[in-house]
């Protein structure tokens, strides 16, 4: 794998968690390149000299995903997983013998560096396609360089509703908000049939976050509840225990959030230290394995948006999931597989492409336009369950909907148990 930054953590002022709902990776200190190769995940890799060389070049697939600031609590999870998918898809050949090489760039926090990933993937490395960004709302920003370049671009972040309307060249494998939202709530409603008045809380400066509250609040007033309160928020904002006052103060039966890791987690916290005891639903933008680190003990019980089971047995998924326990010590978290799975379907369309010829022709861009087109088409059975993509690029997926958090006696680890 090359690494066009040094990862570097330095999120929510909480200090990069070692472990989280799933066992997310910590963060490293910044590592200087040494002779081409840098640090991922705070561990070096080999030095070139010490590996075989490649019969062929490799064929180079771009991730980029946040090594700094608060998104890095979920990009460092999404290199891992595509590190993982690497590994394995080398190991069962490459493509036609070539191996894959993942090239990451960071997408940060902001949409200037997430401009600047996609600039260097496509044009400085160049790549064959893209996995990325980190935040779903950069899709909207940037997504536009990998359709005049002719780039494939497959988002592994939800919730991204919309984001394939960006362009013909743009994939998700992320479960879109509008269909989350609503069968996580249903789930809830479910196992507590007497709820009736619900807060909303939400970062107004965060699309995703918007994108899932509106989804949120469509869906509870579709089922008759009462919207007690919807407040918002900054994710800049020095004290979060407001808007957690905000909702309480609407006397809800259930909480329902839309918020980064590192606000929302510290929301989760600010409700329960006001001696709030009732259901608290935390969404998609939330679902990281990083939580831990914000919220602590007071993520027990906490409902995300989930679509991926990591105890779901057989195929990538039992790949993935050894690789992962073997590494952290813990079951892989939803965005590392969401990773896994848009490397995979995008080397796996390479496969079909090659099959067919079209890796011969050494023109790259007829090479990109080609690997787009068996992409839609394709079928995949990955960590997320099988996938398919409809005719916008949206993914069409079979997967749970929505986990709880089922803490330690210590409230420092935990899992998630997908819902019933």
């Amino acid at each position: 794998m090359v690494v066009l930054v040094a990862v570097l953590l330095s999120a929510c002022g909480a200090g990069g968690p070692s472990g989280g709902p799933s066992g997310a990776p910590a963060a490293a200190p910044a590592q200087q390149p040494d002779d081409g190769a840098v640090a991922a995940r705070g561990r070096a890799l080999p030095e070139p000299e010490a590996a075989a060389a490649p019969a062929e070049e490799p064929l180079r697939i771009g991730v980029a995903a946040a090594t700094t600031g608060d998104a890095a609590l979920v990009g460092l999870e999404q290199i891992a997983g595509a590190e993982i998918a690497e590994e394995l898809l080398n190991a069962e050949g490459g493509v036609g013998g070539r191996p894959i090489e993942i090239v990451v760039a960071d997408s940060g926090d902001d949409i200037g560096r997430a401009r600047a990933a996609f600039e260097d993937l496509i044009n400085g490395t160049p790549v064959l396609a893209v996995v990325g960004p980190t935040r779903p709302a950069q899709i909207f920003d940037v997504g536009y360089l990998a359709q005049q370049a002719g780039v494939p671009v497959v988002t592994a972040s939800g919730p991204a509703d919309g984001a394939a309307a960006v362009g013909d060249l743009v994939a998700s494998v992320a479960a879109p908000a509008a269909e989350l939202a609503p069968r996580v709530l249903d789930a809830v409603l479910t196992a507590d049939p007497a709820i009736r008045r619900v807060a909303f809380l939400s970062a107004a400066d965060d699309r995703a976050a918007t994108t899932e509250s509106l989804a949120q609040q469509r869906a509870a007033g579709e089922r008759g509840l009462d919207i007690a309160a919807a407040a918002t928020f900054r994710t800049t904002d020095p004290d979060l225990t407001v808007p957690a006052e905000s909702a309480l103060s609407a006397e809800p039966d259930l909480v329902v959030l839309a918020a980064p890791a590192a606000q929302g987690g510290a929301v989760v916290r600010a409700l329960r230290d006001l001696d709030y005891e009732g259901p608290v639903i935390g969404g998609d933008t939330m679902n990281t394995a990083a939580l831990y680190g914000v919220c602590g003990a007071a993520c027990e019980g906490l409902v995300l948006g989930q679509s991926y089971d990591p105890a779901a047995d057989g195929g990538r998924n039992a790949a993935l999931r050894d690789r992962w326990v073997q590494g952290e010590g813990t079951e892989p978290p939803q965005h590392a597989a969401q990773a896994f799975a848009a490397v995979q379907v995008l080397v796996e369309a390479l496969r079909a492409v090659d099959a067919a010829g079209g890796l011969a022709d050494p023109d790259l861009a007829a090479q990109r336009v080609a690997v787009n087109a068996a992409l839609l088409a394709g079928r995949y059975d990955t960590p997320l369950g099988p996938i398919t993509f409809g005719p916008d690029g949206e993914a069409v997926l079979d997967a749970p909907w929505g986990a709880r958090i089922d803490m330690t006696d210590d409230g420092t680890t935990g899992r998630l148990v997908p819902l019933p």
